[in-house]
C-alpha cells in the first residue's frame, strides 16, 4: 500500500491525502461491563439502517446488544472504504467525542441489531462515575 502524504499549506504538518490505507479489524464482545450503563434507550434497527455519518454533529453513542455494525470513511471521490466491523458489547461514536462534536466516520448496521442508544453528555458523566466500566 501507498501512503500518500503531503504538507499541509497552514500549519507544515502532514495530511493524508488518500484515505484508503487503514488496515480493517473487527472487534466483539469487548471486555467492559457496558450493563451496568442504565440511561440508554433500547432500539432495535434493521440491517442497512444509518446510526451517523462522517461530519454530522454528534449527538448520541450507541451499545451494540446484539449485531453487528460497520465503521466506514468516504474519499474525496466519494469512494467508500471499510475501516472496520463492531460486534457485541461494543460501543459505537466514542472516537469522535474530542473530534469538535462530530463523527469522524459512518456507522451503518449490517444485520438486524439490537442498541443501546445514549445521549453524549449522560453517557460521559455515567462512565466516569461509575467503576465498574472505567
Amino acid at each position: 500500500m501507498r501512503d500518500k502524504l503531503i504538507s499541509n499549506s497552514r500549519g507544515g504538518g502532514m495530511e493524508l491525502l488518500e484515505r484508503n490505507i487503514l488496515p480493517t479489524f473487527w472487534m466483539e464482545n469487548a471486555p467492559y461491563d457496558w450493563d451496568s450503563l442504565k440511561n440508554g434507550e433500547h432500539r432495535g434497527y434493521k440491517k442497512g439502517e444509518v446510526l451517523f455519518l462522517e461530519g454530522m454533529k454528534m449527538e448520541n453513542i450507541f451499545l451494540i446488544k446484539k449485531g453487528r455494525v460497520k465503521i466506514s470513511i468516504n474519499n474525496e471521490n466519494g469512494d467508500e472504504k471499510t475501516v472496520g466491523y463492531l460486534g457485541n458489547n461494543s460501543i459505537v461514536g466514542t472516537s469522535s467525542l474530542f473530534n469538535n462534536a462530530q463523527y469522524m466516520f459512518n456507522a451503518t448496521v449490517v444485520t438486524d441489531s439490537s442498541l443501546l442508544r445514549f445521549d453524549k453528555e449522560e453517557f460521559i458523566k455515567e462512565v466516569m462515575n461509575n467503576e465498574k466500566v472505567m
